[in-house]
């Protein structure tokens, strides 16, 4: 019984919750700039209008965009949160407001889904659970239970470690791909470019990362490696965001990094600044409600499971990506596809479409190499195809695709009805992966 008090004691012990706040600031701010950045590339237009049809995730196909303005109306309002949150002012109904309109938006359609999008939405459901105040200059000046700063710590340190796990595979680390590919594509950079042409130094990435991945988490827990840990995430993302097109991401785990030094270390810059209050009447702090250490329980349990669901499968993963989404595979794969479908009529005519004619550039390149899209689509073409007098009684796919620099090959059986096949289920219907080196 002690080792468990003493774990209780430790935490719910009250520590200064201005990391959290100033956290909370930050991470609000880059949301802003990244609801910015989908006016100025036009990006609200592109995804959530334009479309005719959109890739549902299961049991969220009821979600749909809705007409131009509401589009246009909700992302304006999820900037409208983000500052909010950002000055604290009314923190937890804004962190309600950012939270559903951020995920109602990323579930909308499966092309768009990105790894740091779901970090997102995790960590705007912990501020709508996390009682901080709403004054700024009061919550700096304020107390916690240390539970809650673990509860943030524990979920970044979950995205980096199951990276590293997704990345102890045979492409990543005897291949050293698909960083191959993608360093290859930035050898005319100046004074590095040629450096990067050079096979080593792919291997010399790839096996970097995944040690970079596996360690930060654990770096970035004790005092005395934590300055080490967080200047190598520094110069990781700085590298990484300037190679690669990866948006606010970088930045992104960058602040989230900031968690994991002393809760009250915002505390000597805000006092310079005259930002934090100098006196505070102390409060005594709320016990933990049982449903919150309930959920957090089977979040992280949960968080946990995910990442090793692929092994359920039979296949290559990342062939099939089966088990793939919210995983935190992290830059494991380069693919590139073309299909094209087949559709069979009751009356024995056929018809040959092309995606394009039907896809935004987008979906129709995110669709060609993911099997349950593939899949997806093939269902969709029979609902909206089908007439009274002239039903499609089959979907069939040529559907050509290539895996970190291997050879194109067939992802279905040419005669394979797909509306036969379960789009949960599409990745077991997929041909093996032939090629097994590049």
């Amino acid at each position: 019984m002690v080792p468990t008090e003493n774990i209780k004691r430790h935490l719910t012990e009250p520590v200064s919750a201005a990391s959290l706040v100033v956290y909370r600031s930050i991470f609000s701010i880059c949301m802003f700039i990244g609801v910015l950045r989908q006016f100025y590339y036009g990006w609200i237009e592109e995804f959530y209008v334009q479309p005719s049809f959109f890739f549902s995730y299961p049991g969220f196909s009821w979600l749909s965009p809705g007409p131009s303005w509401f589009m246009f109306t909700a992302f304006a309002l999820m900037a409208l949160a983000s500052l909010a949150m950002a000055v604290g002012f009314r923190t937890r109904l804004f962190a309600i407001i950012f939270f559903l309109l951020f995920t109602y938006t990323e579930l909308i359609d499966k092309t768009t889904y990105l790894n740091h999008y779901y970090l997102v939405s995790i960590l705007a459901l912990f501020f709508i659970l996390v009682p901080l105040q709403d004054s700024f200059r009061g919550a700096v000046n304020g107390k916690i239970q240390r539970f809650w700063l673990y509860g943030f710590r524990a979920q970044v340190g979950v995205v980096y470690f199951f990276a590293g796990v997704a990345k102890l595979n045979y492409d990543w680390l005897v291949l050293a791909q698909p960083l191959s590919i993608w360093l290859k594509a930035s050898t005319d950079l100046a004074v590095i470019g040629p450096l990067l042409g050079y096979k080593e130094t792919a291997y010399f990435a790839s096996w970097a990362g995944a040690a970079f991945d596996l360690s930060i988490p654990f770096l970035l827990c004790f005092k005395r490696t934590r300055l080490i840990g967080f200047s190598c995430i520094v110069f990781f993302h700085f590298v990484t965001g300037a190679l690669f097109n990866l948006g606010l991401f970088p930045y992104l785990m960058m602040v989230n990094a900031t968690l994991f030094f002393s809760p009250a270390w915002p505390r000597w810059i805000l006092d310079k600044l005259r930002l934090a209050a100098r006196t505070s009447r102390p409060s005594k702090l709320k016990p933990i409600p049982r449903a919150i250490l309930v959920f957090f329980t089977l979040h992280f349990i949960i968080q946990c499971l995910l990442p090793l669901r692929h092994h359920l499968y039979q296949g290559n993963h990342l062939w099939t990506e089966q088990g793939f989404r919210f995983s935190w595979m992290v830059m494991l794969i380069e693919k590139a596809g073309m299909v094209r479908y087949e559709l069979t009529y009751d009356d024995g005519s056929y018809e040959m479409i092309y995606p394009s004619e039907y896809l935004t550039k987008v979906q129709s390149k995110m669709m060609s190499t993911q099997a349950d899209m593939i899949v997806q689509f093939a269902h969709h073409l029979r609902d909206r195809n089908s007439q009274p007098s002239k039903q499609v009684t089959k979907v069939t796919a040529d559907a050509v695709v290539a895996l970190n620099g291997r050879r194109s090959q067939k992802m279905f059986d040419p005669d394979l009805n797909l509306l036969d096949v379960p789009i949960s289920d599409a990745g077991l219907f997929v041909l093996p992966l032939k090629n097994p080196r590049p």
